[in-house]
């Protein structure tokens, strides 16, 4: 179990050097982008432009501030990220661009392996208890403090933009918000049985 602070992260360059990410969390530990089986990271998208192509890679993406932006495919297909803290599910191979509604915008973004990794994103915005079926989950507060209780009795608070990290040796949780507008990204890793069994 870890706690991060947002101020902690470390700021990087994009693959293709289009934007600003900050990993929050990824396997195996220190994985460049060519090579790891899932990732996690907050991107900052300062100006239009294309986002960078991995192949094989499923991706979720969601909005955490800002007007966002309009996602155009090659293929013709467009979709607005407009609404703040609604996941979006592409393929990382998928050519695209981002052309901004009015301004610079952040999202929160989780990439898996396919075939190798699987799991998802949710928000959630009351309390509720998740279980202790994936490998690994991520919690990280866009909005509001937000009380975890372990299934030892162990408490954490997350404050806005602080991310815990957890694997299933903690066993289920209970996620309770602590204030009247809260929101809760909570992603959920499971490394496929081929995969976990070749990196021991």
């Amino acid at each position: 179990m870890n706690l991060i602070a947002y101020d902690d992260l470390i700021a990087m360059p994009w693959k293709n050097g289009g934007g600003i990410t900050r990993e929050l969390a990824c396997y195996p530990p220190n994985a460049h982008f060519d090579d790891f089986l899932w990732r996690v990271s907050i991107a900052d998208i300062r100006q239009s432009g294309s986002f960078s192509v991995f192949p094989g890679i499923d991706r979720v993406i969601a909005l955490l501030h800002g007007d966002g932006m309009q996602l155009h495919f090659a293929d013709g297909v467009r979709h607005p990220l407009t609404i703040p803290l609604q996941p979006y599910h592409f393929s990382g191979e998928d050519a695209l661009d981002a052309c901004l509604v009015d301004g610079e915008c952040q999202d929160v973004n989780l990439m898996l392996r396919r075939g190798v990794a699987s799991g998802g994103m949710d928000v959630l915005r009351i309390a509720k208890k998740l279980s202790n079926d994936p490998h690994f989950r991520l919690l990280f507060s866009a909005r509001g403090h937000w009380e975890v209780k372990t299934a030892s009795g162990i408490i954490y608070i997350i404050a806005p933009h602080q991310t815990l990290t957890l694997t299933a040796d903690e066993g289920a949780l209970e996620v309770q918000p602590m204030n009247s507008d809260c929101a809760l990204v909570s992603i959920h890793i499971t490394l496929l049985e081929k995969s976990s069994d070749a990196n021991g």
